[in-house]
């Protein structure tokens, strides 16, 4: 299961607000190829929490006009089980460079509350932009409105233990959109947490939401 990429009415042009037409520009299924490209803006994410080494998954997206590198992940890959700052924070990024994050450059919503829920369960970092220039996976506003996705989403994440040069792709069919949830039948593992949720839209592999927990209907 995953939190949908949600953006506030008042931020949303009314343009984007066309539910039907954002689902119809679904591909039901998505091309390998076109995935495995999307691997260069995978980042793993090792840290510890509460003094145990840990690890999940993060990803690059694409923020016009940002002048920052931005990555999403998980809120629980950022905060422990007592809601504290996870430590020793780093970036790992496919082509080998590693980054100690400082927990002053990430976001996580004020209305997270621990793992247990899945309110909030989403986080930001900003690195500087020479990190990782201009690469990142595209997100679409409209699909944060549409009811039902066509075909299959897949997640690409890194299982726990995984090399972080070879994120995995695992794809099933979408069973259910809520307002801020979206459920799937993809095989998830530990580590997987904070993964981009994909489908393709007008030609462009786009994030519609991301990975935060394996509900018992599904494979963890």
């Amino acid at each position: 299961m995953s939190a949908r990429l949600h953006i506030p009415d008042e931020l949303v042009h009314p343009g984007w607000k066309d539910h039907q037409e954002a689902a119809d520009n679904v591909i039901p299924n998505l091309i390998s190829g076109s995935l495995e490209a999307e691997k260069d803006s995978m980042v793993r994410l090792e840290f510890a929490n509460d003094g145990q080494p840990s690890s999940g998954t993060a990803f690059i997206v694409k923020i016009p006009g940002s002048k920052k590198t931005i990555i999403l992940t998980a809120a629980h890959n950022l905060r422990s089980s007592t809601l504290k700052p996870t430590t020793n924070l780093q970036a790992v990024f496919r082509d080998g460079k590693i980054v100690t994050i400082d927990h002053a450059t990430c976001y996580v919503p004020p209305e997270y509350k621990g793992s247990d829920s899945s309110i909030g369960d989403w986080a930001a970092i900003f690195l500087d932009k020479s990190i990782h220039g201009d690469k990142g996976f595209n997100f679409s506003l409209a699909l944060s409105y549409t009811e039902k996705i066509q075909g299959e989403v897949s997640v690409i994440a890194y299982r726990d233990p995984t090399p972080a040069y070879s994120p995995e792709i695992a794809s099933g069919r979408c069973k259910t959109c809520f307002e801020e949830q979206v459920e799937y039948l993809a095989k998830t593992e530990q580590g997987n947490s904070g993964a981009p949720v994909c489908v393709a839209y007008r030609g462009y592999m786009t994030v519609i939401a991301i990975q935060y927990v394996s509900p018992s209907t599904l494979i963890r």
